[in-house]
């Protein structure tokens, strides 16, 4: 009888045992589920509800750089980069500018943008055609990424086709071509903004890293006017050297290329590059052929400014296929309002009798005087003022 109350009490327990293990793994195997399900918007709340999207917006901002860096040869232009409030939240967005190239069709870029998006998780909306006083067809949208609240804009873009015809000033017409390359923008506005009052083609070659190269640059675009950059190289004399970014003989093919990038990106939209100084850099095989190598990929063209007879950079632009001219004269050797008009009537002769002439100047306030009061008599000359991309081979 004790040994069966004992059985009876053992088979008892273990039945309690195994119940209380079905009720446990039921209610842990129910409470999984349910956290499970809650875990998720729990998250989502958490990342898509905050008041600072700054780090957000600025990972949005490097992704739309990396597509713009694939195509070197359009104009990007940024306008201005603030911090914005949007649906109560803070972070950054930028206006840009984007100038096509004349190979470019607008319709297949954006649709190249929009596919960029999607695939990083961009949103791009707001879409819409803008009147310009030009013939250019111009697009702007805005682009940004999803938040509980909306989509953050961190881009307002502006896309401009090219003009496929182009507005050069009318010039009378002649026999000779004289192309004027304005050397040393971006120390100064006043004689910048003189020479643009001038109603003829001009190119301007802008220094990178001045107080106002950039400034430079997009008065220049917006006057319809061409602009290079003014790449400063090594002269034979070192103590003579204006620029602290500067390509030297010393400087490894690397550096040199990597100098070379810099420069053009800081100045965006230029389409050819000429030499800053360079006496010495010029007559160098080996520099020259690492910074045209830089031209090639990005499709620019180079002028030799020509600052020593033993300069051999336009040769070898002629001998790796990039496409070079070379300077033939400097006019403002002498700070002289008279002196510069007469060189200039000069090298208008020089076209006339050559039928092609390059010279160049420099935005100085006496130079500007002298071109504004001499290109009259230039075009009643027959002489026809012409960009230097026009004389390049």
């Amino acid at each position: 009888m004790k040994k069966y109350r004992w059985g009876n009490i053992t088979i008892f327990a273990i039945a309690i045992l195994v119940v209380s293990a079905l009720a446990s793994w039921y209610f842990f195997a129910n409470k999984t589920k349910s956290d499970a399900g809650k875990e998720q918007p729990q998250t989502k709340q958490v990342v898509l509800n905050k008041s600072d999207y700054k780090e957000e917006s600025k990972q949005a901002l490097r992704l739309l750089d990396k597509f713009f860096a694939q195509h070197e040869n359009w104009a990007v232009e940024e306008q201005s980069r603030l911090e914005s409030k949007q649906h109560g939240s803070s972070g950054l967005t930028r206006s840009m500018e984007i100038r096509l190239t004349e190979k470019d069709n607008l319709e297949v870029v954006l649709e190249k943008l929009k596919g960029f998006a999607e695939k990083n998780n961009l949103k791009m909306q707001a879409q819409k055609e803008e009147k310009t006083t030009s013939a250019n067809k111009a697009i702007s949208l805005e682009i940004g990424f999803e938040t509980a609240q909306g989509v953050f804009v961190t881009d307002k873009l502006l896309f401009l086709s090219a003009n496929k015809e182009k507005s050069k000033k009318k010039e009378s017409a002649g026999n000779g071509r004289l192309a004027l390359i304005i050397d040393d923008a971006g120390y100064s506005l006043e004689p910048l903004e003189k020479m643009l009052q001038i109603e003829v083609p001009l190119t301007f070659a802008i220094l990178p890293y001045r107080p106002y190269s950039e400034d430079s640059l997009r008065l220049i675009k917006a006057s319809g006017q061409q602009a290079i950059l003014h790449l400063p190289m090594q002269p034979l004399n070192q103590a003579a050297q204006s620029e602290k970014s500067t390509i030297t003989v010393d400087m490894t093919e690397n550096e040199i290329i990597a100098t070379t990038k810099a420069a053009l990106d800081s100045l965006p939209g230029v389409i050819g590059v000429n030499n800053h100084q360079g006496s010495r850099a010029t007559a160098d095989e080996r520099v020259v052929k690492a910074v045209l190598s830089v031209l090639s990929n990005r499709d620019l063209f180079f002028v030799d400014s020509y600052t020593q007879p033993k300069t051999i950079a336009y040769k070898v632009a002629t001998q790796m296929g990039v496409p070079n001219a070379r300077n033939m004269a400097f006019l403002d050797g002498e700070a002289d309002v008279s002196y510069i008009k007469g060189r200039m009537l000069q090298a208008a002769k020089a076209a006339l009798n050559d039928g092609t002439h390059i010279a160049i100047c420099h935005v100085r306030p006496a130079t500007a005087t002298a071109l504004l009061a001499t290109i009259e008599e230039i075009k009643s000359m027959g002489v026809k003022l012409v960009y230097v991309s026009d004389l390049v081979n």
